[in-house]
């Protein structure tokens, strides 16, 4: 439940930013927040991430929509994840729910984070990368279970050491 709470939470922030931007400023405007570091500029992004893509709305739209239908059958297994597992598909799939809705809604995705060096972005590209980065993170440093120490059925599979079964 504290996932669909936080997923929800992402979903939200994500829109409401939006709406906030798309009200506040003209597309194309741009306005400065801290110099040298970070704007508000309206786009809108026809494609993917990083342009990618570009004027594929409906492939984006139908890629991103099966993506949420599989990881909603398959919601009973990933429920049995460990926590981080679960945030890191949360995110992205909060990211990818608040990006598809632009999509349907406004036929682009509206972006509007701007540093220097990196395409502009929105609050639902935030969540998709950390997800990853959560997900990348979960599966890389995971801590191995230990197999179960299974009882020799008899006495000639005990092994000593330095001695091999033969005898």
């Amino acid at each position: 439940m504290r996932f669909s709470l936080v997923g929800l939470a992402v979903v939200v922030l994500d829109q409401a930013t939006k709406a906030w931007v798309k009200s506040a400023l003209t597309p194309g405007e741009t306005r400065l927040v801290f110099p040298g570091l970070l704007h508000v500029t309206h786009v809108y992004n026809t494609g993917a991430a990083f342009g990618l893509l570009q004027s594929q709305q409906l492939l984006l739209t139908a890629v991103s929509v099966a993506v949420l239908v599989y990881a909603w059958t398959k919601r009973r297994l990933i429920s049995e994840q460990p926590s981080a597992i679960k945030l890191g598909i949360t995110l992205g799939l909060a990211g990818a729910v608040g990006n598809t809705i632009d999509r349907i809604v406004r036929g682009a995705v509206l972006d509007f984070i701007s540093v220097p060096l990196i395409p502009v972005f929105n609050v639902a590209d935030v969540a998709i990368t950390v997800g990853a980065i959560v997900l990348l993170a979960a599966i890389l440093f995971q801590r191995e279970e230990p197999a179960p120490q299974t009882e020799p059925t008899h006495q000639g599979d005990i092994e000593l050491a330095g001695q091999d079964k033969k005898g």
